[in-house]
């Protein structure tokens, strides 16, 4: 079930909206916590049943052992723990993989698993290891198993994030609103969740319609010219930036709606001026439990600059292969640490370098920046290896550029580069409303931004929020709802 379908907007959420907020408003903490819980399954179930019994498993297990360390405070628990989580997410999403370079580096035939991948089983595995770490260093305290199963399925999070901590989450559950307050969550919650879906179906999806086919012609190695190969890179530069700060929105927006407060996980990250700040602004989350739970563990930078390097190097590679199994993504995340290592090199010789006005620097910092996230998006997009190599290739094959307009195409880009860069973000635009748990990131200076908005319980944006529902009317009655990309993963 899709947050962008019909059966999503009409049918499961007003029935599970509805119900929850008459057990809230009668004092039923307990039964509304259940509730919700049997709800998220049902949604998880949607996809396939028989894996609802994993995550049940999942959930019922990583509880035991949370419960377990709680009580003993055994390391030896912990690792047992941690081990089991990735053992379980090794085997569903590594497993074939694995198969296939042993094949390959032994020469043997050993036969594939026939093996589906649950669904999100990359969010809810790392964010049960966050939890079973946090209880061994004592952050958190064990409640109630119902909380922690609504805590690992909440609907609105459990598919693609985002990655949310224990001690986040379980403490605004059960607390009963005031009408006042409701009314203001549900404004806020439906307002978030309508921009996310506009840019869901008015712009990642119809950028998809130009990107998909060039991606898929240079994996078929067809000619490509060097013009088409950049507008597609930036068409899905641009598709996956937009259909993930859609998710990120429509998830926080279903939280609100229930009163929860999930973290921020997308701050406009096209307007960072460096990799680093890129990385504090595209999923955030995620960033988090790899900072927190192995980059800082390895050491951090406090060891040198080689030991840094080798540090983001292995983080990333682990980041690159958390997205998918295979080899496009691994070299994705490698090229992000290599991105990264040398920006913390750059520490070290900036002081040699000219100084140059401030409005140059920040333009070539972002220009280096973008193009550098946009080549490496190549591996990320392409199914094959020779597929992302043709793809580079032609586009930095400057013999064979044609400079010939493609008017839609190419008003449709600026016009959505124009969007990016210089209107404020979601959380931006909510900022007076703490639309999220977490505050917005540190990050260096904004591009400018032209058009200050504020979000209101006025009429104006009332009557904004129903153009922007028309549109998106219009767009579901004469398409289909496609998946999240980060569903894959």
């Amino acid at each position: 079930m899709l947050f962008n379908s019909l059966i999503f907007i009409l049918g499961f959420l007003p029935i599970v909206l509805l119900l929850y907020l008459g057990l809230e408003y009668f004092r039923k903490p307990l039964i509304a916590i259940i509730w919700l819980f049997i709800a998220s399954l049902f949604f998880y179930a949607w996809w396939n049943w028989a894996y609802v019994l994993l995550l049940l498993v999942s959930i019922v297990g990583n509880y035991l052992l949370g419960k377990a360390l709680t009580r003993w405070h055994k390391k030896a628990l912990l690792i047992a723990g941690i081990s089991a989580n990735l053992l379980l997410i090794g085997y569903y999403k590594y497993h074939n993989f694995f198969l296939e370079n042993l094949n390959y580096i032994s020469g043997l035939q050993l036969p594939y698993a026939d093996i589906f991948l649950p669904l999100g089983i990359s969010f809810f595995t790392f964010q049960q290891i966050a939890f079973l770490i946090d209880i061994y260093s004592k952050q958190v305290q064990v409640t109630r198993f119902s909380s922690y199963a609504l805590f690992i399925s909440f609907f609105p999070q459990l598919i693609a994030g985002p990655i949310v901590h224990y001690q986040e989450i379980v403490p605004q559950m059960g607390q009963r609103r005031s009408l006042t307050v409701i009314n203001q969550d549900l404004q806020i919650g439906l307002s978030i969740f309508l921009i996310g879906l506009f840019k869901k179906f008015a712009i990642a999806d119809t950028l998809a319609i130009y990107a998909s086919p060039i991606f898929a012609q240079a994996d078929s190695l067809v000619v490509l010219d060097g013009m088409i190969a950049w507008r597609a890179t930036l068409a899905y530069a641009f598709q996956i930036y937009f259909d993930f700060s859609g998710y990120s929105d429509m998830a926080i927006g279903l939280g609100r709606l229930f009163g929860l407060r999930l973290p921020l996980n997308f701050f406009s990250p096209y307007k960072a001026l460096n990799i680093s700040d890129f990385w504090r602004r595209w999923h955030i989350t995620l960033s988090r439990f790899l900072r927190d739970y192995l980059y800082i563990p390895l050491g951090g930078n406090q060891k040198g600059l080689l030991r840094t390097a080798v540090n983001l190097l292995m983080v990333m590679f682990l980041g690159g292969l958390w997205h998918g199994a295979g080899w496009n993504f691994i070299i994705w995340g490698m090229l992000h640490g290599f991105y990264l290592a040398c920006y913390q090199g750059f520490h070290n010789i900036r002081d040699y370098l000219p100084n140059l006005p401030t409005f140059i620097a920040r333009m070539m910092a972002w220009t280096i920046t973008f193009i550098a996230v946009c080549i490496a998006w190549v591996f990320f997009r392409t199914e094959t290896l020779p597929g992302a190599l043709h793809m580079l290739q032609t586009m930095f094959d400057f013999k064979h550029w044609y400079f010939a307009l493609q008017t839609e195409i190419d008003i449709y880009l600026l016009l959505t580069g124009l969007i990016t860069l210089f209107l404020p973000n979601t959380w931006q635009l909510m900022r007076e409303y703490s639309p999220s748990i977490t505050p917005a990131p540190k990050t260096t200076s904004y591009m400018p931004m032209l058009v200050n908005l504020h979000w209101r319980f006025n009429a104006t944006w009332a009557i904004f929020a129903g153009l922007l529902l028309a549109i998106i009317a219009i767009l579901m009655v004469n398409g289909q709802p496609t998946e999240f990309i980060y569903f894959q993963f």
